[in-house]
């Protein structure tokens, strides 16, 4: 019988040439998707591993948190004072920088901003010249400004960090004490003969001259007055030349008016003043006096920047 015209196949027969073998057809093996056991253990060893190392930096975190606790506890110290300014040449000044936690001990007395606390809220004037620097020279001045000045009234209800501010002289941390009627008053603790003292100059916005005979014209000038100054652009009168002067905006708390003051343009001067106010606003001391008349407008000449800062 001839295959090839058989009607009877059984299922899944070919019909082949002659001399040909019947090859079994070629199956298809999918890849399974589930993980090896070897895979599965090397997954799980990574976790582990991440695990680990993010248990580790949080209990390092933690040391390091805690042992600074330990450390503030036990005194604040500084860890070196080079490249410090010195106005004290036997003295050791220090940088505010150098206020980290650390093994040296040329530090004592309280920290920087105990003194300012203790300073703001002392009642009696005994207790305030503990605290200021050159307490022999200021004695007079500062019963006078908390017996019967400004700060008879005042009374501090905080005390808040500004930051670091470093002069060509001194080196200082900066607080503002809040009062009790709005108003601000800036605690300039000086770094200096290993410890921290309260500048009262500052403080009281101490000047060589009463403001009030400045403005009358009692006085023409004056050599040591303490401002907060910012660039402007107003010239008139006899400042009238922009060619001649640059002109610089002041405020001080002392005034409920703003003043204009003058640096001759491109004088030493003005130069420092520029540097002064170089990010906006900025305290400067200054040595000022008026040019004909122009007290009357409120208008001075800066004669000399003394320093950026109020602290000298």
């Amino acid at each position: 019988m001839n295959p090839r015209n058989s009607s009877h196949r059984s299922k899944g027969s070919q019909d082949l040439e002659p001399g040909f073998e019947s090859v079994p057809p070629k199956t298809h093996h999918r890849r399974s998707s589930t993980p090896t056991k070897g895979t599965a253990e090397v997954n799980a060893r990574f976790i582990l591993v991440c695990l680990g190392a993010l248990v580790g930096i949080v209990v390092l975190i933690l040391v390091v948190i805690r042992i600074g606790m330990e450390m503030n506890k036990q005194g604040f110290k500084p860890i070196s004072a080079q490249n410090a300014n010195e106005t004290d040449p036997s003295a050791k000044t220090f940088r505010v920088d150098d206020f980290e936690e650390g093994n040296a001990d040329e530090w004592k007395g309280p920290l920087p901003e105990e003194v300012a606390s203790k300073f703001a809220k002392a009642e009696t004037t005994e207790e305030r010249l503990k605290w200021v620097r050159n307490p022999e020279g200021v004695a007079e001045a500062l019963r006078a400004f908390f017996e019967s000045g400004p700060g008879a009234t005042e009374r501090v209800t905080s005390v808040a960090e500004k930051g670091p501010m470093q002069t060509e002289t001194v080196t200082f941390e900066r607080f503002v004490a809040r009062l009790q009627d709005g108003g601000e008053r800036l605690v300039c603790v000086v770094l200096n003969n290993n410890e921290g003292k309260v500048d009262f100059d500052s403080y009281a916005r101490r000047g060589s001259a009463p403001w009030s005979e400045l403005l009358s014209g009692a006085v023409e000038g004056a050599e040591e007055m303490r401002v907060s100054a910012e660039p402007g652009k107003y010239y008139n009168f006899g400042f009238a030349d922009e060619k001649n002067w640059r002109h610089f905006r002041a405020d001080t708390p002392d005034l409920e008016v703003s003043l204009d003051l003058y640096a001759a343009l491109g004088s030493e001067t003005a130069k420092k003043m520029e540097e002064a106010v170089a990010e906006g606003e900025g305290s400067v001391t200054l040595s000022i006096r008026a040019v004909d008349d122009s007290h009357k407008r409120r208008q001075f000449e800066i004669t000399k920047v003394l320093t950026a800062g109020w602290v000298r």
